[in-house]
């Protein structure tokens, strides 16, 4: 029982934060909804388990905890993609802005010998 209080103290805190960063504007409304769903979605399923159990009765998984750990897999696989993505986006705009530079200061060294 008492680590069930200190899980859903470590997730208020986590909502807190989000909710920081959204006022700071580091997150962007969309990205702020979708974390403050997903860590109340983890909070009703620490609080009351049974509810893990009731979702996989619907999808036609087994256990609760089974249908915790697909989704859970889900998301980390998704979230991974995300950031490759944007990985490569920055590494393309990094490519863009030294080659840039560069046409710049040959451009200058042949004007200004």
């Amino acid at each position: 029982m008492p680590i069930k209080f200190i899980l859903l103290a470590i997730i208020f805190l986590i909502i807190l934060r989000v909710t920081s960063k959204l006022r700071t504007r580091e997150l962007g409304r969309r990205e702020y909804m979708i974390w403050l769903i997903f860590w109340l979605g983890v909070g009703i399923v620490i609080a009351r388990p049974e509810t893990a159990n009731f979702v996989a009765n619907l999808v036609g998984v087994g256990r609760g905890a089974d249908v915790m750990v697909y989704l859970s897999i889900i998301t980390l696989f998704y979230l991974v993609f995300r950031i490759l993505v944007r990985q490569e986006k920055m590494e393309k705009e990094i490519t863009k802005l030294t080659r840039e530079i560069a046409t710049r200061n040959a451009q200058d060294s042949v004007n200004n010998p």
